[in-house]
Protein backbone atom coordinates (compact mmCIF):
# COMPACT_ATOMS: atom_id res chain seq x y z
CA UNK A 1 0.00 0.00 0.00
CA UNK A 2 1.47 3.36 -0.93
CA UNK A 3 1.78 6.20 1.60
CA UNK A 4 -1.22 8.05 0.19
CA UNK A 5 -3.51 5.07 0.77
CA UNK A 6 -2.03 4.42 4.21
CA UNK A 7 -2.73 8.01 5.23
CA UNK A 8 -6.28 7.95 3.82
CA UNK A 9 -7.08 4.69 5.62
CA UNK A 10 -5.46 5.99 8.82
CA UNK A 11 -7.63 9.14 8.66
CA UNK A 12 -10.76 6.99 8.26
CA UNK A 13 -9.72 4.83 11.21
CA UNK A 14 -8.83 7.87 13.32
CA UNK A 15 -12.14 9.62 12.62
CA UNK A 16 -14.00 6.47 13.65
CA UNK A 17 -12.00 5.94 16.87
CA UNK A 18 -11.12 9.40 18.18
CA UNK A 19 -12.99 10.29 21.37
CA UNK A 20 -13.79 13.68 22.88
CA UNK A 21 -10.66 14.91 24.64
CA UNK A 22 -8.32 12.68 22.61
CA UNK A 23 -5.49 14.18 20.63
CA UNK A 24 -6.21 13.62 16.92
CA UNK A 25 -2.53 13.60 15.96
CA UNK A 26 -1.65 10.93 18.54
CA UNK A 27 -4.61 8.77 17.48
CA UNK A 28 -3.64 9.26 13.82
CA UNK A 29 -0.06 8.18 14.56
CA UNK A 30 -1.32 5.07 16.33
CA UNK A 31 -3.59 4.32 13.34
CA UNK A 32 -0.65 4.54 10.93
CA UNK A 33 1.45 2.23 13.12
CA UNK A 34 -1.42 -0.26 13.35
CA UNK A 35 -2.05 -0.30 9.60
CA UNK A 36 1.66 -0.72 8.88
CA UNK A 37 1.85 -3.60 11.36
CA UNK A 38 -1.05 -5.59 9.87
CA UNK A 39 -0.75 -4.68 6.20
CA UNK A 40 1.89 -6.20 3.97
CA UNK A 41 1.30 -7.02 0.33
CA UNK A 42 3.95 -8.84 -1.64
CA UNK A 43 3.82 -9.21 -5.41
CA UNK A 44 5.16 -7.93 -8.68
CA UNK A 45 5.24 -4.20 -9.39
CA UNK A 46 2.20 -4.57 -11.67
CA UNK A 47 0.24 -6.48 -8.98
CA UNK A 48 1.11 -3.90 -6.32
CA UNK A 49 0.09 -1.03 -8.62
CA UNK A 50 -3.23 -2.79 -9.28
CA UNK A 51 -3.67 -3.45 -5.54
CA UNK A 52 -3.06 0.24 -4.78
CA UNK A 53 -5.80 1.21 -7.25
CA UNK A 54 -8.20 -1.27 -5.63
CA UNK A 55 -7.26 -0.05 -2.15
CA UNK A 56 -7.87 3.59 -3.16
CA UNK A 57 -11.32 2.63 -4.46
CA UNK A 58 -12.15 0.69 -1.28
CA UNK A 59 -11.06 3.64 0.88
CA UNK A 60 -13.36 5.90 -1.13
CA UNK A 61 -16.14 3.33 -0.69
CA UNK A 62 -15.55 3.26 3.09
CA UNK A 63 -15.76 7.06 3.30
CA UNK A 64 -18.88 7.16 1.11
CA UNK A 65 -20.49 4.36 3.13
CA UNK A 66 -19.99 6.38 6.29
CA UNK A 67 -21.75 9.39 4.76
CA UNK A 68 -24.46 7.23 3.15
CA UNK A 69 -25.17 5.32 6.37
CA UNK A 70 -25.49 8.53 8.41
CA UNK A 71 -27.86 9.93 5.78
CA UNK A 72 -29.76 6.62 5.80
CA UNK A 73 -30.37 6.94 9.56
CA UNK A 74 -31.40 10.58 9.29
CA UNK A 75 -33.87 9.79 6.49
CA UNK A 76 -35.44 6.96 8.52
CA UNK A 77 -36.59 9.47 11.14
CA UNK A 78 -34.29 8.30 13.85
CA UNK A 79 -34.95 9.49 17.37
CA UNK A 80 -32.66 12.50 17.82
CA UNK A 81 -31.56 11.15 21.20
CA UNK A 82 -30.41 7.97 19.47
CA UNK A 83 -28.12 9.67 16.93
CA UNK A 84 -25.00 9.67 19.16
CA UNK A 85 -25.54 5.96 19.84
CA UNK A 86 -26.12 5.24 16.14
CA UNK A 87 -22.97 7.18 15.26
CA UNK A 88 -20.98 5.25 17.86
CA UNK A 89 -22.33 1.95 16.51
CA UNK A 90 -21.50 3.01 12.93
CA UNK A 91 -17.95 3.85 13.97
CA UNK A 92 -17.52 0.41 15.59
CA UNK A 93 -18.68 -1.19 12.34
CA UNK A 94 -16.24 0.94 10.34
CA UNK A 95 -13.33 0.11 12.66
CA UNK A 96 -14.10 -3.62 12.32
CA UNK A 97 -14.31 -3.36 8.51
CA UNK A 98 -11.08 -1.30 8.25
CA UNK A 99 -9.20 -3.75 10.50
CA UNK A 100 -10.42 -6.69 8.41
CA UNK A 101 -9.61 -4.89 5.15
CA UNK A 102 -6.12 -3.78 6.25
CA UNK A 103 -5.10 -7.36 7.01
CA UNK A 104 -6.11 -8.75 3.59
CA UNK A 105 -3.52 -10.46 1.43
CA UNK A 106 -3.02 -9.64 -2.23
CA UNK A 107 -5.07 -12.70 -3.26
CA UNK A 108 -7.94 -11.81 -0.89
CA UNK A 109 -7.92 -8.25 -2.21
CA UNK A 110 -8.14 -9.41 -5.83
CA UNK A 111 -10.85 -11.95 -4.94
CA UNK A 112 -12.89 -9.24 -3.22
CA UNK A 113 -12.95 -7.09 -6.35
CA UNK A 114 -12.87 -9.62 -9.16
CA UNK A 115 -15.83 -9.19 -11.45
CA UNK A 116 -17.12 -6.17 -9.52
CA UNK A 117 -17.38 -2.65 -10.76
CA UNK A 118 -16.57 0.22 -8.42
CA UNK A 119 -20.33 0.85 -8.00
CA UNK A 120 -20.91 -2.80 -7.01
CA UNK A 121 -18.01 -2.72 -4.56
CA UNK A 122 -19.27 0.53 -3.01
CA UNK A 123 -22.75 -0.91 -2.62
CA UNK A 124 -21.32 -4.09 -1.09
CA UNK A 125 -19.30 -2.10 1.47
CA UNK A 126 -22.31 0.09 2.27
CA UNK A 127 -24.57 -2.96 2.69
CA UNK A 128 -22.12 -4.76 5.00
CA UNK A 129 -21.59 -1.71 7.20
CA UNK A 130 -25.31 -0.84 7.34
CA UNK A 131 -26.28 -4.44 8.12
CA UNK A 132 -23.73 -4.67 10.94
CA UNK A 133 -24.94 -1.37 12.40
CA UNK A 134 -28.63 -2.32 12.16
CA UNK A 135 -27.98 -5.62 13.99
CA UNK A 136 -26.30 -3.70 16.80
CA UNK A 137 -29.12 -1.13 16.92
CA UNK A 138 -31.73 -3.90 17.19
CA UNK A 139 -29.79 -5.47 20.08
CA UNK A 140 -29.65 -2.10 21.84
CA UNK A 141 -33.37 -1.53 21.24
CA UNK A 142 -34.22 -4.90 22.82
CA UNK A 143 -31.86 -4.28 25.74
CA UNK A 144 -33.24 -0.80 26.44
CA UNK A 145 -36.82 -1.67 25.47
CA UNK A 146 -37.04 1.41 23.28
CA UNK A 147 -37.35 2.15 19.57
CA UNK A 148 -34.38 4.12 18.20
CA UNK A 149 -35.41 4.04 14.54
CA UNK A 150 -39.06 4.50 13.59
Amino acid sequence: MNNSNIFKLAHSLTKATVQAGDNYQVTFGASIKFINSVHSINGTDKQIAWANTIIANIITAINNAQVDTTTHFLNRRSDVRALPLLNQTLNKGLVFFINKFASMSLQELFAMTSGNSYKDMRLNVFTKITKAVMIQVKKIEVKRNTKLIK
